[in-house]
């Protein structure tokens, strides 16, 4: 199954939401990703043909993004 695509039949309508969260919980979060260990390179970590799942390059960069350059 590909979550790729809408299935046929199927309407989309967009409307535009708030979201809260308590700064706590932000900070918690925060706390939480700058504690997070990403392993050591694999043979199978570093293939980017998406055998393997993710690459550690692709994880390690997510990290500093929701580090350093997301708008929490």
């Amino acid at each position: 199954m590909s979550y790729a695509n809408i299935p046929k039949n199927t309407s989309l309508s967009l409307c535009a939401f708030r979201v809260y969260i308590p700064e706590r919980k932000l900070v918690e979060m925060r706390s939480l990703l700058e504690a997070s260990k990403i392993a050591a390179p694999t043979f199978e970590s570093t293939q980017s043909d998406g055998k393997y799942g993710i690459t550690n390059d692709w994880i390690t960069e997510a990290k500093q993004k929701w580090l350093n350059a997301f708008d929490w």
